[in-house]
């Protein structure tokens, strides 16, 4: 049975203790396995997919956006479990959460 993406990132959002965004980074991890069959059905191959949200995703991170850039790596991540690059930025964007306080330059 897959889990809504939307749901599991909103979980992702909503988390402030670092041992919770383990949590919630490692049940991301673990329920990608079951992206590929609907990942596929919404229109193109799943490598199609990766590349689509991975593109967003850094680009999301060039406009400052890291809050849905967590989206589009989650989505990566459940299209392509294995995929590196949505673990490693999906992995330092639940580490170092942005500030609500910080000023951005």
């Amino acid at each position: 049975m897959a889990v809504p993406l939307s749901l599991l990132t909103s979980l992702v959002i909503a988390v402030y203790g670092r041992a919770m965004r383990v949590s919630v980074l490692l049940l991301l991890l673990v329920t990608g396995t079951a992206g590929p069959s609907w990942a596929q059905s919404s229109g193109g191959s799943a490598a199609e997919q990766v590349k689509i949200h991975q593109q967003r995703a850094h680009q999301l991170l060039i406009e400052k956006k890291p809050e849905l850039a967590v989206k589009e790596f989650a989505a990566v991540l459940s299209a392509d479990p294995s995929n590196l690059d949505a673990q490693a930025n999906l992995g330092v964007l639940l580490f170092f959460p942005k500030k609500e306080n910080q000023k951005e330059e």
